[in-house]
């Protein structure tokens, strides 16, 4: 079969990055700070908040914490919970939680009692760490759970704001237990194939909350699977140990927490964003520190393009949801960067597609191939290196990124019309190092090259299956994603839809993201998203609706007969929506998706309530 063949090996064999990794390292997950503690004691792992901790004081605080956890009862095999922003408790607690032989159960700081009992019971956690403003609410659903241990934290605990702990009744304080806790972390056996790493509850914008059993080697080989081959490539050595990250998507989000794991074992420092609306905040840490990556997510992107500075020559990463090509234009126009997309999900820890064509594309020649560099050039390279130190070399490779990303736009606009196609905007990119997929059918038979299908995917990122059960969710290895793809001659993927986004109109299937994809090229339109509806008038059948929130400078200048008559021109005549709502702000979940379900919910009751629903 096509998939087998794995078209897209050729595009890392055109780009010089390594085809596989196998075999991948069975270590535990907490070995990236322990090895990066000891190569880089001294540089920064984090920045939060005006203050710097380095890796060695980072591994210590880990260390003293896990012992601090064991003292309370956490042993191997537990799960312990975190409600925490991205901050250095949340490293700290995740790293110490893995020590101890547990896994980490992290919750978003946006849950409701409700979502937490529900968590917390399924889990079956007895352990938990939040900020100290979160107390009431578990105090709230401790009744009707089992916790035992509740530790607060204050979210200035690690910055100059900090004031000494006090003691409240029914918590253990969080720097307090460090203090008095042993610096060497307890003596726990790893088997990094079979025991779990972290347990992310996921589905809940779908449906109920599963819990997605991820081990040590699911973790490690996923940051490996993209840092690895970057490590080993050409200029790997440019970027291990120097450099930072800028990580405002939230660490109990996987994609965020991957980052996070990430940063760790390339040796960067993280530039920490507490609350992952605050753009403000964001702008600001690209301005300060030119990092070497902004990796978010689209709406993260979207309030980006007012704050950011012109030609900051930042590169960025977005995953989590579709990129509009129309936002990723616009972005680099304005970054003077590329903005690349990847794909991912919980299950797959996370990532399983990268697209790196913005980034491969700056270092093409006039004729799209790899511009190779004569040996000397690296040992150069490697002397001004030692000699300015690695962050001041990325700071000026910086500065050169908005010349290079300007030229790399004229070199592929001229090759694309000799038919070389070096950029695939649209495109979530090609599998991961030694991950396999394919497309199937509702009978679950392969389709062909071009041809719309379920996505599966298989390989070492794949979850141990949905808690508590091994192999639930898995056919024979295989994971199906519920997300509907194709995949070109060149072995490059593009997301349709969801399964459970896909509307039915009088039979015809209607792809949601064909519709938003339309609406994201009317001018002004900031945000947008199409849902399907029962048609009173249709048993079975489906109709359009939907919602649009302009940029502010063209609030109230769209029209609903613009709309119309742009999507008649640019949809088939059942895909056209048969209602328009424009809103100021769209419902959004806590990884900053648009909520389809809770729309879709929305005006299920004003059905209802209306008569025209039973």
């Amino acid at each position: 079969m096509v998939y087998e063949t794995r078209p897209w090996l050729k595009i890392y064999v055109r780009d010089r990055f390594r085809t596989t990794l196998s075999p991948y390292p069975e270590i535990p997950l907490f070995q990236f700070l322990d090895d990066s503690a000891e190569k880089f004691p001294d540089r920064p792992a984090l920045t939060f908040l005006g203050r710097k901790i380095n890796f060695r004081r980072l591994k210590e605080e880990s260390d003293s914490f896990a012992n601090a956890l064991a003292d309370l009862g956490v042993k191997k095999g537990d799960l312990v919970a975190t409600i925490l922003p991205n901050s250095p408790q949340f490293i700290i607690a995740d790293y110490a939680i893995l020590k101890c032989g547990a896994a980490n159960v992290p919750c978003s700081l946006l849950h409701t009692a409700r979502d937490l009992e529900y968590e917390l019971g399924e889990a079956k956690v007895e352990t938990i760490i939040v900020l100290d403003s979160q107390l009431g609410l578990i105090q709230q659903v401790k009744p009707k759970t089992r916790l035992k241990n509740i530790i607060i934290t204050n979210l200035h605990d690690y910055t100059e704001k900090a004031v000494p702990p006090s003691f409240i009744q029914g918590a253990y304080q969080f720097r307090q237990l460090i203090a008095e806790a042993k610096s060497e972390p307890p003596k726990v056996e790893i088997n990094p194939k079979e025991d779990l790493a972290e347990v992310p509850f996921t589905g809940g914008a779908t449906g109920l909350p599963k819990g997605v059993m991820l081990t040590h080697y699911n973790m490690t080989c996923n940051v490996l699977q993209l840092w690895g081959v970057i490590k080993t490539s050409d200029l790997g050595f440019l970027i291990e140990g120097c450099g930072s990250m800028l990580l405002a998507l939230p660490f109990f989000h996987q994609y965020g927490h991957w980052a996070m794991h990430s940063s760790i074992f390339m040796g960067t420092n993280m530039l920490l964003v507490p609350d992952p609306r605050d753009a403000d905040m964001m702008s600001e840490l690209m301005r300060k520190y030119r990092p070497i990556f902004n990796i978010a997510v689209p709406t993260q992107f979207m309030k980006l393009l007012n704050k950011v500075q012109q030609n900051i020559g930042v590169m960025s990463a977005s995953g989590s949801a579709a990129l509009p090509t129309e936002l990723a234009d616009s972005y680099e126009k304005k970054a003077g960067a590329p903005l690349d997309e990847g794909y991912g999900l919980t299950e797959c820890s996370p990532v399983t597609h990268i697209n790196l064509t913005g980034l491969t594309s700056m270092f093409k020649s006039s004729k799209g191939e790899p511009v190779l560099l004569p040996q000397f050039v690296f040992s150069l390279l490697k002397l001004v290196q030692r000699m300015l130190g690695g962050e001041r070399l990325l700071m000026g490779f910086n500065r050169l990124v908005p010349w290079l990303s300007k030229r790399a736009k004229k070199r592929t606009e001229n090759l694309a019309k000799q038919g070389i196609v070096l950029r695939k905007k649209g495109s979530i990119g090609i599998p991961a190092v030694d991950t396999e997929v394919k497309l199937v059918d509702e009978q679950g038979n392969e389709v062909p090259i071009g041809e719309s299908g379920e996505m599966r995917i298989r390989g070492p990122q794949v979850m141990k299956g949905y808690w508590p059960e091994p192999g639930k969710g898995l056919l024979d290895g295989w994971l199906p994603t519920g997300d509907i793809a194709r995949m070109d001659s060149d072995g490059f993927f593009y997301i349709v839809d969801r399964i459970k986004d896909m509307i039915n109109v009088s039979g015809y299937k209607v792809y949601s993201r064909i519709v938003e994809d339309a609406l994201y090229q009317i001018p002004g339109v900031e945000m947008a998203c199409a849902i399907g509806l029962p048609d009173p008038a249709r048993p079975g059948s489906e109709r359009i609706k939907v919602f649009i929130k302009p940029r502010l400078e063209s609030s109230g200048k769209i029209t609903e007969d613009q709309v119309l008559e742009f999507c008649r021109n640019n949809l088939p005549a059942y895909a056209v929506p048969k209602s328009i709502e424009f809103r100021d702000q769209l419902p959004l979940t806590v990884t900053e998706k648009i909520f389809k379900r809770k729309l879709r919910e929305e005006e299920m009751e004003k059905m209802k309530k209306a008569g025209r629903l039973k």
